[in-house]
């Protein structure tokens, strides 16, 4: 084992937060602990998780509320409980508290017709608001895709059982006989991970996601793809496209774009309702 520089952690927010996530206490109850924290790695160098150890003069009535910790002040985390940001848990948050994804969904198409309909004169400045309108129409879907799949996910163990067993990330993953346990306890942790940081506007591995995870036709993409690229263009090259001509967005694409947005979200959405309806097994 190898020591981790209490820094390391002290200076990092999201860091304390997501430890104090792992342990059960609240942030304010983790600052007033001392504790170091070890990395516990093999010999081969391979990252088996972390050992936090608490000195002897840490609140009694504190430590007590942490599940799994020895009497000798000492608990072991998982390997990936660090990998979540403080965004992570903030974005993780605000999906929960969300119960109904695409009725805020409707919300943004309409706040982005609004948006498209104020009336600018200076042409570049509409240009400008029709760009942004566009990518926001995306930004919108993308969170539906996201905050729907991660609470559904999250709340059925069927789900979660599912996402683990199809996704790549969990497929390459090498672990031994004796590894089994304490990895099973922590796996909801490292799947919330791996939803969090799926970019969602990447289709083709969402509707993998979707199909692995719920077992449904996902709906075709072939016409949200080519928006996809647009946004791109929009996004990362500044409104030109990889030849260097500028993209024109304008009203009529801009229709087009959340209609079918609109037509792809409640296809979505009218598959989960009967499927999960349908095909739980339980």
């Amino acid at each position: 084992m190898g020591s981790l520089k209490e820094s390391y952690l002290e200076s990092d927010e999201g860091r304390q937060e997501n430890l104090a996530d792992a342990l059960g206490i609240s942030w304010d109850e983790l600052s007033q602990l001392d504790y170091t924290v070890t990395e516990n790695i093999s010999n081969e160098g391979l990252l088996y998780g972390y050992f936090i150890t608490f000195s002897s003069n840490c609140s009694a009535e504190i430590l007590s509320k942490i599940a799994g910790i020895s009497k000798s002040r000492t608990i072991s985390l998982s390997p990936w409980i660090f990998e979540r940001s403080y965004e992570d848990q903030y974005a993780l948050g605000a999906i929960a508290q969300n119960i109904d994804h695409r009725a805020s969904f409707s919300n943004e198409m309409e706040s982005s017709v609004r948006l498209q309909n104020l009336q600018i004169d200076d042409h570049a400045t509409r240009q400008l608001l029709l760009r942004q309108t566009f990518i926001s129409i995306i930004g919108a879907l993308e969170t539906f895709l996201s905050d729907t799949f991660i609470s559904k996910t999250l709340s059925s163990e069927h789900y979660l059982q599912q996402f683990v067993r199809n996704h790549p990330e969990f497929k390459q993953q090498k672990i031994s006989i004796s590894e089994i346990y304490d990895v099973s306890v922590k796996i909801q942790e490292r799947a919330k991970t791996v939803m969090v940081n799926t970019i969602y506007h990447k289709l083709p591995t969402v509707r993998e996601m979707y199909t692995g995870t719920f077992s449904i036709d996902f709906p075709n993409i072939s016409n949200l793809q080519k928006y996809i690229l647009v946004r791109h263009d929009l996004v990362h090259r500044n409104g030109k496209t990889t030849e260097g001509r500028l993209v024109n967005v304008n009203d009529k694409l801009i229709d087009e774009l959340r209609n079918n947005a609109v037509t792809f979200v409640e296809e979505l959405t009218n598959k989960l309702e009967r499927d999960f309806d349908d095909d739980l097994p339980f």
